[in-house]
């Protein structure tokens, strides 16, 4: 198994990784950290758009779920700044909790949004194939929507959760 940083740098073109550590590093600027060795970065990926009143079977991030998931990491680690994505963002802005300080990225391109996340240290995801590479490729703690399909549905029945969720990873 490659290291965590090769599999990073196999991951995306060298100009995408570029993109990713520009906007990471313009927002250590911003909150005055001089060094990313003095901070935990938690990638948050919230879906919501295509998700949201679909009856599908699988449970959206909900502002509890948010919370617990923060809270994990503040008392987990001394210094943690969460950097978040989502394809709802204003309802990700009303709901991610406010006790540590969150930065949210919206570049213009899937892929660099993706990438600045994945070169996080820890993720928060919430539902989906998307979320999911983000937390597999950045390594790190990886907290999951624990209850992610309802109880009987189409989605229940498909997912096999040992393979899905990774046993080291954490489901709240």
């Amino acid at each position: 198994m490659y290291d965590k940083q090769l599999k990073k740098q196999l991951t995306f073109r060298k100009h995408i990784q570029n993109k990713a550590k520009q906007t990471i590093d313009e927002i250590l600027q911003r909150h005055n950290i001089t060094s990313r060795k003095s901070v935990n970065l938690v990638g948050v990926h919230i879906r919501r758009g295509d998700r949201v009143g679909n009856h599908d079977g699988l449970n959206i991030a909900t502002p509890e779920y948010l919370s617990r998931s923060a809270n994990y990491y503040t008392q987990k680690y001394k210094a943690v700044l969460f950097l978040v994505i989502s394809d709802g963002m204003s309802w990700s802005k009303e709901h991610m909790p406010s006790h540590a300080p969150v930065e949210y990225i919206s570049l213009g391109k899937r892929e660099l949004d993706m990438a600045t996340v994945v070169a996080c240290d820890h993720t928060i995801m919430t539902i989906g194939t998307f979320g999911w590479w983000i937390g597999f490729l950045t390594g790190g703690d990886v907290v999951y929507v624990k209850n992610a399909a309802a109880k009987g549905s189409r989605f229940e029945r498909i997912l096999n959760f040992k393979d899905h969720y990774y046993p080291h990873w954490v489901g709240l």
